[in-house]
């Protein structure tokens, strides 16, 4: 959204926008940007660990002594006989305080942990959530690239009314020479 508006796109500070998962609606502020992401329907428990789908597919597995290499643990997740033929995202979650936690991605296509995952943050904290038997609220939530907070409404076996929240900041610019 932040790159739409600078390409001047988006001029309002409401929009709608069509993703791979859908209709999604998002409200651009001057430091934030809020997006509605879809209601989360499917919910699976595997051991200890869960798996859902906030627009991408992603497993998430608590780490709260962070023993878990994620670069490792992501690999052997993503490429398991379990998700195949498309593999999953990978996410661990430590619990910092009180509804707040901090969040490790490996992203598929990716193959690499990333600065931040919108779909990965809203699944680990619908998972924190589930985890602590919330029914609605807030989870502040730390990622390498910053902070995101991810606001929620338990309905009955998921959840619906997800925005995510926060910054979206440039990191680099570039310049293709297509003469090259």
């Amino acid at each position: 959204m932040r790159f739409a508006q600078f390409l001047g796109v988006v001029s309002s500070r409401q929009v709608s926008f069509e993703a791979i998962d859908g209709l999604h609606e998002a409200i651009v502020d001057t430091n934030e940007i809020s997006i509605h992401m879809k209601d989360v329907t499917e919910i699976r428990k595997i051991d200890q660990d869960f798996y859902m789908h906030t627009g991408s597919p992603h497993y998430i597995s608590v780490d709260e002594k962070e023993e878990k290499n994620i670069l490792e643990f992501g690999r052997k997740i993503r490429y398991s006989e379990a998700f195949k033929p498309g593999g999953t995202n990978v996410n661990l979650i430590k619990t910092l305080e009180r509804n707040h936690i901090h969040v490790k991605t490996y992203e598929r296509g990716v193959e690499d942990e990333t600065f931040s995952c919108g779909t990965g943050v809203t699944a680990c904290a619908l998972t924190y959530a589930i985890l602590n038997n919330l029914t609605n609220g807030t989870i502040v939530t730390d990622v390498k690239g910053g902070r995101l907070h991810v606001k929620f409404e338990k309905h009955e076996n998921g959840f619906k009314n997800v925005w995510l929240q926060g910054p979206a900041e440039f990191v680099y610019q570039g310049i293709i020479d297509d003469k090259a």
